[in-house]
């Protein structure tokens, strides 16, 4: 995890959407150069920047219009991130023990983040205010509650299912049982 005295964060309290374990916001936004991670390339271990900002003068060769091609290289310029707070588990996508596991076969893999890590969100222009970051919060939140809600009805839909089929089945070998026993009367 990198320290927190090499990034760059800026000033707006996003506190009231939420604490960390160890008391942080679980939001946070940060100068996107500042962000730093871990490379292996050709056997050694380089520092790069995690959220690489592209050359604006790239899109010059790009097919778009002169107005699109424009707007590209606006949005191209730095710029602050959004990260949101995740979970050991949930931002290596495994177990500390996997993780372990993984370690083994890729030595130069990072070490586990044990307190968690931020993660990227979403991107915003060099100027950015308080309402626009807590609007994107609302909006990245509700998206999280309703794949869940969706995910949640599909899983009562598949437990429902389920649930008739195994009544189906006890239905089914009553039946048998109630006929064999009228045929052997």
């Amino acid at each position: 995890m990198q320290p927190s005295f090499e990034i760059i964060f800026h000033p707006v309290d996003l506190s009231a959407h939420g604490k960390n374990p160890k008391g942080l916001p679980i939001y946070r936004l940060v100068w996107a150069d500042s962000r730093k991670t871990k490379l292996l390339y050709k056997g050694k271990i380089h520092i790069i920047p995690r959220y690489p900002i592209l050359d604006p003068e790239l899109a010059d060769s790009w097919p778009l219009s002169e107005d699109e091609r424009n707007k590209c290289k606006k949005n191209m310029r730095a710029h602050w991130i959004l990260e949101r707070w995740m979970s050991p588990e949930e931002f290596v996508g495994m177990s500390r023990e996997k993780y372990a596991e993984m370690v083994i076969q890729f030595p130069h893999m990072e070490e586990f983040p044990s307190e968690g890590e931020y993660d990227f969100e979403c991107w915003f222009p060099s100027e950015v205010d308080d309402v626009l970051v807590s609007r994107a919060i609302e909006l990245r939140e509700n998206r999280r509650k309703n794949v869940s809600s969706s995910e949640k009805r599909a899983e009562e839909a598949a437990a429902e299912e389920l649930k008739e089929k195994q009544q189906d089945e006890i239905f089914e070998q009553k039946y048998e049982q109630a006929r064999e026993e009228s045929l052997t009367k």
